[in-house]
């Protein structure tokens, strides 16, 4: 069977694949970040603005979130009601489209069938891509726009052509109005790509896709501005992160409502506003790395295996389920570097996955870290992995 036919195999058992872990989930109720998300989402939907709360005596408008998935929520939830299946539907939907993105990407990288088709199917069955459909968080679209960023970015490289470069930095724009973190990338590209491009057009890229994406995120920074009277690109919630993962109480956080938290801090907290509370927690947060630099580095790097291996969470020891995504990312990481050493890659397809992994571990290893920070990254290195594992496999005969 010619490979196209068998990549249109491999979206349709990924997309059931997904529909089944939707159905799955559906009857459990939705948990940590995926309420604040839901509910912005319903607000907006309910022409209540972006705000939290849940009556009209307590709507407050927020920056805690940032728009780009709660629009996405919002859409669904106007059209449909306040029901997660829609939304959660159309994530198993994009999913695939990122799949064939991963595929493109894999046949422009390495220029080979068997690798694009492989790559596809890692991408429609590894498990954390799988299981994020299911739930109401953003990953699933920031993964689609991070993967649609790149595929254009590489075909303006070998085109030269503006329309995939504009293209590029819309969906960097869209990627950024949902993860602010991700807003220099653009420039990683760029600089990645200068012994490619040369420099004039290095620059005239990381130029034309950081005001585009600026662009994109000007409105939501012009409603910030007016609303909180701060300037606030992204979310009002940056030092807090930056606090929760500083282990303010030995470990890092992830919320407010964790037990090391006292009760004292909540209450002294709880009457002022989000910008106030946020520049409450950037102060203790300077002040905490402050007193001890070299602790605060050692912590810093202590977060890598929770970022890349999903283990090393203090105070929870790794479940059999960790290990084994520890050991397959392991894995990808062996194969991957074997690709970039054996299958030959187009240029600048390296230096953009080296620049990549050493922003997504400077962008997310000083805050509060999980896994699924990391997936985008691990789904653009998939075709590197696959490359890799196929560098090894007895060469086909020609003709």
């Amino acid at each position: 069977m010619p490979t196209h036919r068998w990549l249109r195999v491999v979206l349709i058992l990924g997309c059931i694949a997904r529909l089944a872990v939707v159905a799955a989930r559906l009857p459990h109720p939705l948990s940590g970040d995926e309420l604040s998300y839901d509910s912005i989402a319903f607000n907006l939907a309910s022409g209540h603005g972006y705000s939290v709360g849940a009556s009209a005596a307590d709507y407050a408008p927020t920056a805690v979130r940032a728009p780009g998935y709660v629009f996405f929520l919002a859409a669904f939830y106007r059209v449909f009601g306040h029901h997660a299946l829609p939304p959660l539907v159309a994530q198993a939907l994009l999913d695939m489209l990122t799949l064939w993105l991963v595929a493109g990407l894999a046949r422009r990288w390495f220029g080979d069938g068997r690798v694009a088709l492989l790559a596809a199917a890692a991408y429609a069955f590894y498990p954390p891509f799988v299981l994020d459909t299911a739930h109401v968080l953003s990953e699933t679209t920031s993964q689609f726009l991070v993967v649609a960023m790149v595929f254009l970015f590489f075909e303006h490289v070998a085109t030269r052509r503006m329309a995939p470069l504009v293209g590029s930095g819309i969906a960097l724009g869209l990627c950024a109005l949902a993860k602010p973190q991700m807003l220099p990338l653009g420039v990683v590209l760029a600089l990645a790509s200068v012994g490619t491009l040369a420099v004039r057009g290095a620059v005239r890229a990381a130029v034309t896709l950081c005001l585009l994406a600026g662009l994109v995120l000007a409105p939501w920074v012009a409603r910030n501005a007016s609303v909180f009277h701060a300037f606030i690109p992204g979310v009002s919630t940056g030092g807090i992160a930056l606090w929760f993962g500083a282990a303010p109480y030995g470990r890092p956080i992830g919320g407010f409502d964790d037990p090391t938290v006292p009760d004292t801090l909540r209450q002294r907290l709880v009457v002022l506003s989000e910008v106030e509370q946020n520049r409450w927690a950037l102060a203790e947060a300077k002040r905490i790395v402050a007193a001890d630099p070299a602790g605060y580095a050692r912590l810093t790097l202590s977060k890598l295996p929770r970022l890349w291996f999903n283990i090393g969470y203090q105070g929870h020891p790794p479940s059999r389920a960790s290990w084994l995504v520890a050991a397959a990312n392991l894995l990808l990481w062996g194969f991957a570097l074997a690709g970039a050493l054996r299958a030959r890659p187009v240029p600048p397809a390296t230096a953009v996955m080296v620049g990549l992994a050493l922003f997504w571990t400077i962008a997310h290893a000083p805050f509060f870290t999980v896994m699924r920070y990391a997936e985008p990254y691990y789904a653009l290195l998939l075709p590197f992995s696959v490359a890799g594992f196929v560098s090894f496999l007895p060469r086909r005969p020609r003709g």
